[in-house]
């Protein structure tokens, strides 16, 4: 499946085999989508999904990039935007 934007040019080595390391790790299947979110941004230092993972993501599960967007979306765990290096979570209850 290709992307209908071109995101190559941000796509970095290390993050390609960051998410193939990921994805063999929960045996290539894309029921798994959610811990496979979660484990790339737990390697990623600012704790995020790039956009260009998004894609690459959808290319490699051969799954529609709309799928990763919506669960992307749903999870609030889950962040398209860097965050803190070391996140601090405050329970208020």
């Amino acid at each position: 499946m290709k992307p209908f934007v071109d995101v190559d040019e941000t796509m970095t080595p290390e993050l390609a085999q960051l998410a193939d390391r990921v994805i063999a790790k929960h045996d290539h299947d894309s029921t798994q989508l959610v811990g496979i979110l979660l484990d790339i941004q737990d390697e990623i230092e600012l704790h995020y999904i790039p956009k260009p993972m998004a894609f690459y993501l959808s290319e490699r599960l051969d799954i529609k990039p709309t799928q990763i967007w919506d669960v992307l979306a749903f999870y609030s765990s889950l962040s398209t935007e860097p965050r803190a290096k070391y996140p601090i979570q405050i329970c208020d209850s």
